[in-house]
């Protein structure tokens, strides 16, 4: 049921609404938003597959029916493969009973835990323990690893060790400065990247005034489609372009592609903009020209999105929009 819920929750949002969550928010759960875009990416790919596996997987198990849900997944389908997926769960875990019947004992002779008064005399026997590392991971549920007594030794000279190494390499008198040279490379950083967001701008605007000289028009309304150059940001980039050529040509229809860097995997996009003829929505078009990129993706009406396999075929997805565009608005 709590699957369910969670897609139903996922579709009513959209992809457009969980994204500017994770942008704005997302640092706070360690999660950025090319980390969406590559699960989204792979969903498409493997969408019948990642339900039913994922629902075999701690966490994962209702994690995934988020994407399920904003990619507009067949219901019943994803109710079936919820079913299957958590049928191998829970047979999987009545066999492990089953198995170890009354020797429960003997999980003992392959997990221990850490605690005094039951496998040391006293918590004094441990010497020194150091936390390494917390997190987070499940609601309510935190992972904490730690080391003690001989471990916990070589765990402090080797964080030494790496101490050292770091004023080295950052030519730091000490720990202290080592803080103060990280700030102001961390500072240099940022002007970096401003500098190059203003340049990435002034492309993009460039990049826009192209598409639109180039768009052709049916019954006075724009089709803006178009590939793009290689990005690392994907899909971020085409949402950055669309939002962009929306905001000047209101009344247009957008489809956007873009290969991946290494020239293996295709992205599209389809935006319509907020004075565009409703006769026709975004997921309709999508649906119509992602299987030219062997893709699956899917979205709302004035938005959708899909990634796929066939980077060649994307010339032929832009003429299929073409196409599509011209029998809904035209004939």
């Amino acid at each position: 049921v709590g699957a369910l819920i969670l897609y139903a929750i996922a579709a009513a949002i959209g992809p457009e609404r969980i994204h500017s969550f994770v942008v704005r928010f997302g640092k706070w759960f360690g999660v950025k938003e090319s980390d969406m875009v590559r699960a989204e990416e792979w969903f498409d790919r493997r969408s019948n597959a990642a339900v039913l596996i994922g629902r075999c997987v701690p966490l994962i198990r209702s994690l995934v029916s988020i994407p399920a849900g904003f990619r507009r997944m067949n219901f019943a389908r994803f109710a079936l493969l919820t079913a299957i997926g958590s049928a191998v769960w829970n047979i999987a875990l009545i066999g492990a009973g089953a198995a170890l019947g009354d020797q429960w004992d003997r999980v003992g002779d392959y997990s221990t835990e850490l605690c005094g008064g039951t496998h040391v005399d006293r918590s004094s026997d441990i010497h020194l323990f150091k936390i390494a590392s917390e997190s987070g991971i499940a609601a309510g549920v935190r992972r904490m690893i730690a080391y003690t007594s001989k471990g916990a030794f070589e765990f402090l000279r080797k964080r030494t060790s790496d101490l050292a190494q770091v004023e080295e390499r950052l030519k730091a008198a000490g720990g202290e400065e080592v803080l103060s040279r990280l700030d102001a490379m961390n500072a240099r950083e940022r002007e970096l990247k401003k500098t190059i967001e203003q340049f990435q701008a002034k492309s993009a605007a460039a990049e826009v005034d192209t598409m639109l000289a180039e768009a052709r028009e049916f019954a006075g309304t724009k089709l803006v489609a178009a590939s793009c150059a290689p990005d690392k940001d994907g899909m971020k980039r085409l949402r950055d372009l669309s939002d962009v050529l929306k905001q000047k040509a209101p009344n247009s229809i957008i489809v956007l592609g873009m290969k991946d860097p290494e020239g293996e995997k295709a992205s599209l996009i389809v935006a319509l903009g907020p004075n565009a003829p409703k006769k026709i929505t975004a997921s309709d078009i999508l649906k119509g020209i992602a299987p030219l990129i062997e893709g699956k993706g899917g979205g709302k009406p004035d938005f959708a999105q899909a990634g796929g396999t066939k980077p060649a075929g994307l010339n032929d997805a832009y003429k299929q929009a073409a196409t599509l565009v011209e029998k809904a608005l035209v004939n």
